[in-house]
């Protein structure tokens, strides 16, 4: 009996994933309350989900919203994040950020095999952030160093004081 129980929540994982993989992309609320009630169906602790993604500021300075606004127990925040178009790049980014939480959940039982999994998704990430950042750099420094050629030339020809007074 505790067997066919360890077998069932392990088997229902691959089937969410499976069928999440399956559909094409649709509107980002939508797929953020479908993955919402994938984690509430695996009976995970909203508060232990809610500690997972928590809200932070991206790169362009906008804060990224986290979980706290998907709580059930906060049904008009939850129901103008998801409806509200202010709301829409905060709703594709959390749908993502969910997508990876769950194909990282659903992979694996061992918490010592996500980990190292995530590290490794991390290293290879920062890798690839590093090798696009250099890739640009060496793009653009032709047009910056005509930039500061031309602000040089420019600081050069400006009139000096005058002399003889």
């Amino acid at each position: 009996m505790a067997d066919e129980e360890k077998l069932q929540p392990a088997s229902q994982p691959e089937k969410a994933g499976q069928a999440s993989e399956m559909k094409p992309a649709g509107d980002p609320s939508a797929r953020i309350s479908e993955l919402v009630k994938e984690f509430e169906q695996a009976k995970l602790p909203f508060a232990k989900l809610e500690g997972l993604l928590p809200q932070v500021k991206g790169l362009s300075g906008d804060t990224m919203v986290g979980l706290s606004v998907l709580n059930p127990s906060k049904k008009e925040d939850r129901h103008k994040f998801l409806t509200r178009p202010q709301f829409e790049a905060s709703r594709k980014l959390m749908a993502e950020r969910l997508k990876v939480w769950h194909k990282m959940l659903a992979s694996s039982d061992d918490t010592e095999d996500l980990r190292n999994t995530a590290i490794l998704e991390a290293q290879s990430l920062e890798e690839n952030i590093s090798s696009n950042l250099t890739k640009i750099y060496e793009e653009i420094r032709p047009l910056e160093m005509s930039y500061r050629n031309a602000q040089q030339f420019f600081a050069n020809c400006a009139p000096s004081g005058d002399p003889v007074n």
